[in-house]
């Protein structure tokens, strides 16, 4: 019987499906492949050996190096002999800091490209193929015991700590092996995903611990014809110690503002993170704080504010992104989708003074919600409701969170049992105790703050009995 986590990870199997077009086939379909990718500053002479296998009907060699004529890149057929511009179905373009090769239907077996040179360089292989790594990336459990499933990592993955990996592969693999890589591609661990499959569909998933730095995730193996081959994730991954938690979406509304509560954690050590938010339809306007020093395993709240014009259009979405940046190098991101809606508008009611059921009742009559709730001692009753925000008048969207102060028992002095009172209850507490040392100079019982719990004390509790004759 498969894990739970195994189980669950259909939850996010299933959503991703749900957004692919049903009626392609994208197992058979033919599509750009990434291969290997080699982004080095002070790279130098090497062979890099290329598994092509026979799915493949062309491949292609990409090489950038900024100083003119640093490198020779040369590609080598399986029999070793050199790809030449004058060989069918091969394209070769070259300048002083470009080479480019295409070479239609490669045979199969080990290709290698010969970089011969110094200096920074930039190479990539790629080509057209059925067999795909389609994505590799970092997910995270989510949801209650019995319904949650896994949903993609916002951001980078943590450092040094467990993290879920899924990965999803066209059809015609026959093994799988998956690695990270750095950007250099020299390789950094090897990493092991169970295979599910589901609606003919290949999928891997698994717990790893991310390499530090900068990585790729690559797959090698045999496809079903016992033929070697490689493919790549495009994206470049780097481990961190910030987490970025985006807050779920909330509407848009032309002519008003809108507030998007990020968190961010520092998981390692106590660093000064620099936040900064920005979003696609150039609504932005201030993220708070923008500046934090947070310890380790602090969390800190962090406002992004959005001024949404009127001239927004109604259907048309924005990305609203927070970017956290720490002094030591460790950075994240976190982003949410929202939508643009039209809403009515109403004015907030006097809401102050009433109950908190009351306060409910005349909130949601407009069409307004309760927001967040606090508690303040007050001499009012209990649940009265001391102050608002937005307060009464302002003019909001239908659906807006009205937050809430209220009224909560004042703290009495000696009230010892916190019953809202002061009688013989209390009194009793302070004789059990007689004779011994107060725990500190907060000691409710030592009434007269002389470091011990004696009978004086009980004598000034009595005359501070608010219950006739101090009956309980």
């Amino acid at each position: 019987m498969p894990s739970k986590r195994l189980v669950a990870a259909f939850y996010l199997l299933a959503v991703l499906e749900s957004a692919s077009n049903p009626n392609v086939s994208m197992a058979q379909a033919v599509r750009a492949v990434n291969i290997l990718s080699i982004d080095d500053a002070a790279g130098a002479s090497r062979v890099v050996s290329i598994p092509v296998d026979s799915t493949l009907s062309r491949l292609t060699v990409d090489a950038d190096y900024p100083a003119f004529d640093s490198y020779v890149v040369t590609l080598l057929r399986p029999d070793a002999s050199m790809v030449l511009v004058t060989d069918p179905g091969v394209i070769v373009e070259s300048s002083p800091t470009k080479t480019y090769i295409s070479v239609n239907n490669p045979t199969q077996g080990t290709w290698k490209v010969d970089l011969s040179g110094g200096g920074a360089v930039n190479l990539f292989v790629g080509g057209l193929s059925t067999l795909d790594l389609e994505s590799c990336g970092f997910v995270r459990a989510e949801g209650r015991p019995g319904h949650g499933g896994f949903i993609p990592v916002p951001g980078e993955p943590l450092a040094s700590q467990p993290n879920f990996v899924l990965a999803a592969t066209t059809d015609g693999t026959s093994t799988a092996n998956f690695d990270f890589r750095n950007t250099t591609g020299h390789f950094l661990e090897a990493i092991s995903l169970t295979r599910l499959t589901r609606s003919g569909r290949n999928y891997f998933f698994g717990q790893v611990t991310p390499p530090s730095g900068r990585f790729i995730c690559y797959i090698t193996g045999l496809n079903q014809a016992g033929q070697a081959y490689q493919r790549m994730a495009p994206r470049v991954f780097s481990s961190q110690t910030l987490i970025v938690e985006p807050p779920p979406p909330q509407d848009l509304v032309p002519g008003f503002p809108a507030k998007f509560q990020f968190a961010v954690t520092n998981v390692g050590p106590s660093d000064v993170i620099t936040m900064s938010g920005s979003d696609s339809k150039g609504f932005f306007q201030s993220v708070t704080p923008s500046l934090a020093t947070l310890a380790s395993n602090e969390t800190i709240n962090v406002d992004v504010l959005l001024n949404v014009p009127t001239s927004a259009v109604a259907g048309s979405s924005d990305v609203i992104k927070l970017n956290a940046l720490g002094t030591g190098g460790s950075k994240n991101y976190a982003a949410v989708r929202s939508a643009v809606f039209m809403r009515t508008t109403v004015s907030v009611p006097s809401v102050e003074g009433l109950s908190h059921s009351a306060a409910l009742a005349a909130l949601e009559g407009v069409g307004l919600l309760i927001g967040k709730e606090s508690e303040a001692s007050a001499t009012s009753a209990v649940g009265t409701v001391l102050s608002q925000n937005p307060s009464a008048g302002t003019v909001v969207p239908t659906d807006t969170p009205v937050d809430l102060t209220i009224a909560k028992r004042a703290t009495v002095l000696g009230d010892l049992d916190s019953d809202g009172d002061v009688d013989k209850n209390d009194i009793n507490l302070v004789l059990a105790a007689k004779g011994t040392a107060a725990s500190g100079p907060s000691d409710p019982r030592d009434i007269d703050k002389d470091g011990q719990i004696t009978i004086l004390d009980a004598r000034k509790l009595t005359l501070m009995c608010t219950r006739p004759n101090c009956a309980p």
